[in-house]
């Protein structure tokens, strides 16, 4: 097999609470793949958000770190993502 192994893979965790898990990142000089990022998602009548970040391990996989935030009324004019 021919390295990185995971190219084309990503896993998603989701998780209470990003916060310590990037500070543990970052304590070990981590680079992250992607900065944190907040997100809305319109679901029907709701948007739902979700604070996200990506960390590639060292075989090449993506891991997508999660946590939700919660819903909202849908904003008029605002773009979702």
């Amino acid at each position: 097999m021919k390295r990185p192994l995971g190219q084309g893979a990503m896993f998603q965790i989701y998780v209470e609470n990003t916060d310590s898990i990037l500070s543990a990142l970052r304590a070990i000089n981590c680079p992250l793949y992607e900065e944190p990022r907040e997100s809305w998602y319109r679901v029907g009548d709701r948007e739902n958000g979700l604070r996200q970040f990506l960390v590639q391990d060292p075989d090449g996989y993506l891991i997508l770190f999660g946590q939700s935030l919660g819903t909202r009324p849908i904003r008029s004019g605002a773009p979702t993502q």
